[in-house]
């Protein structure tokens, strides 16, 4: 029998095709891992437990879906806890506290800092459940590892405590620090300090302490003012309004000299006595006594000074100078003692003649006397810091 050509070709195609056909079918089963960790599934209707490569996740004992192809087999899905559940339980948990945030065991217990959210605020807690901060209605309390309160922050309170705090620029260079014996402010122009009770202000170009007062357009000023802009440093205590014609009282202490200022008829004090109404604090002169000293004796040698300025007061002598009648100073003459006497504006001077003859001696009076009233005040001397704090 001679079979048809068509039929002939059908049987050849059909016994000489080399394409390869895959089979792939998805099946149930129970993950399972080993005691080395390697994954294995035991699929329903097998005793045999086939290995397996993971596509998501799962733990022993999940009921996973697995698709076989090409003799390979892949979790594709997990019965037991879908992926979704399995991440929001794994770092999710309602407690009695609140919703547990943060890394969690199998068992529900954190495995490393967590947060809870409550009901009326959010407290952070490290790993060994130490409160770090909380935050609530009332305001926020951070705090160390002991439980420490390390700064709280509430509507009417801010705390810092315990230690020792800086605060840095981005430079790194330190604008403040705080301590228990020290606190300083400081932004690389000036620095205030306090430290063992005392306050340090310390500037660059100046340090000025001032309180203000306005009374209509008149503003008073009472300043404490300390410069040092130059090779000749100045500090100032002052008084003063700032009116065209300021009045003005001060102490003004440089290299120069202490000056002194006080306003038109109004004076300096010492020991609760006006010593001055004037810049002008001393007045100077001298007096000449001369006569005879006999040999082996001694003589006082007084004198009036008649020539004291008024509205001064006799106060005492700069120098005693003893000299033979020409003026040149001799050895046997000895100054013993000296004396001023204010309220008689006299001055006295005792001398010892220790040769053995009379000598011819001339006493040289040099006193001051210190005003005390009846002046009249200069043109006022003070250090202006400028509109600062005004």
């Amino acid at each position: 029998m001679i079979l048809p050509q068509t039929i002939l070709k059908e049987f050849a195609r059909a016994t000489n095709d080399s394409k390869k056909t895959s089979s792939e079918k998805t099946v149930y089963g129970t993950y399972v891992v080993d005691g080395n960790g390697k994954p294995f599934v035991r699929i329903d209707g097998s005793d045999s437990p086939t290995p397996v490569a993971n596509a998501m996740d799962a733990q022993s004992g999940d009921r996973v879906t697995v698709m076989v192809k090409n003799h390979q087999a892949t979790v594709t899905g997990n019965l037991t806890c879908p992926a979704s559940a399995r991440s929001a339980t794994s770092y999710m948990q309602f407690k009695d506290e609140g919703l547990v945030v943060g890394g969690l065991d199998d068992s529900g217990n954190p495995t490393g800092p967590y947060v809870v959210i409550g009901s009326t605020g959010y407290t952070v807690k490290n790993a060994n459940g130490i409160t770090l901060a909380t935050f609530d209605g009332s305001g926020m309390i951070l705090r160390d590892a002991s439980n420490a309160v390390l700064a709280s922050f509430a509507s009417n309170l801010v705390k810092i405590t315990t230690g020792a705090y800086q605060i840095v620029n981005s430079a790194n260079q330190v604008l403040a620090e705080f301590s228990a014996d020290k606190a300083t402010i400081a932004n690389g122009e000036g620095v205030m300090q306090v430290y063992n009770h005392i306050l340090f202000l310390l500037g660059k170009v100046a340090v000025g302490v001032r309180s203000v007062f306005t009374s209509g357009n008149t503003h008073y000023y009472s300043e404490v003012v300390a410069q040092s802009d130059s090779t000749s440093p100045t500090a100032s205590l002052q008084v003063r309004d700032d009116t065209s014609t300021p009045t003005v009282s001060s102490v003004i202490v440089s290299f120069n000299g202490v000056h002194i200022t006080t306003p038109s008829g109004k004076g300096l004090y010492v020991n609760n006595n006006q010593v001055i109404q004037a810049n002008q604090i001393v007045a100077v002169g001298s007096t000449v006594v001369s006569g005879t000293l006999n040999a082996h004796s001694r003589y006082t040698f007084s004198a009036t000074i008649s020539t004291v300025p008024s509205g001064y007061i006799l106060t005492g002598l700069r120098s005693v100078n003893v000299t033979d009648s020409g003026g040149t100073t001799r050895t046997w003459f000895k100054l013993i003692n000296f004396a001023t006497n204010p309220s008689s504006s006299t001055v006295a001077a005792t001398v010892f003649n220790s040769e053995d003859s009379k000598k011819a001696i001339k006493v040289t009076f040099d006193w001051f006397a210190i005003r005390n009233s009846g002046s009249t005040s200069t043109t006022p001397q003070y250090i202006d810091i400028g509109d600062v704090g005004d």
